[in-house]
């Protein structure tokens, strides 16, 4: 059964392995997930910054390059 929030924050910090990086930390040092057994996400703070900064990345060059492409509007009769 998931905890509650309450529970997450009252449990005193304890080490953990972080699944991206492999190295160990501070259960503090990972975000709130509430659906997880432990009710910590499973990457850590820094590598899910990281994975979200490389998606913004990919994501913005995907529409630099979208917008670049020749687009014809189907109703230009305005």
């Amino acid at each position: 059964m998931s905890p509650t929030l309450r529970e997450v924050l009252e449990t005193p910090p304890y080490p953990r392995v972080c699944g991206t990086c492999g190295k160990e930390k501070l259960s503090t040092e990972f975000h709130i997930d509430l659906r997880r057994w432990d009710g910590r996400n499973v990457t850590c703070k820094e590598c899910s910054a990281r994975h979200s900064q490389r998606l913004e990345v990919r994501l913005r060059a995907r529409y630099r390059d979208a917008a670049r492409k020749n687009v014809s509007f189907p109703n230009t009769d305005y």
